[in-house]
């Protein structure tokens, strides 16, 4: 029975490794001082996409183009609101910026995930 058990453990650990682990989210934040002397940002959200989901669009596009209907991820419910907010306060904090609130002006899809544009209250 110990050997069984030794054997399935190492045979789960082996599968555990042979996955790399996502990768980091890469968002990007910039601010720019406007003329009336008001702080604004900009947030792109940038969600990771599956490589598997690419080589099958690309194979797809390529048998029949018009029958591929492409939703951008900021378009359909691919991006989870509660972590693309979470993410934008977090890197609010770390520039200590926007201590008293902040106004989202501007939301756009991008290729890639999503833009917010917005401003300290």
């Amino acid at each position: 029975m110990p050997l069984a058990f030794a054997l399935l453990l190492m045979f789960g650990l082996a599968s555990c490794a042979g996955k790399p682990p996502p990768p980091p989210p890469q968002h990007y934040f910039t601010t720019e001082q406007g003329a009336d002397g008001e702080l604004r940002f900009t947030f792109n959200y940038i969600q990771a996409v599956d490589p598997r989901l690419n080589r099958r669009l690309r194979e797809a596009l390529y048998e029949a183009p018009d029958a591929v209907q492409v939703t951008l991820p900021g378009d359909g419910p691919l991006i989870d609101q509660h972590q693309l907010y979470l993410d934008l306060e977090k890197a609010l904090d770390q520039r200590q910026l926007c201590l008293d609130g902040y106004r989202i002006d501007q939301r756009y899809p991008t290729r890639r995930g999503i833009s917010l544009q917005g401003r300290c209250r």
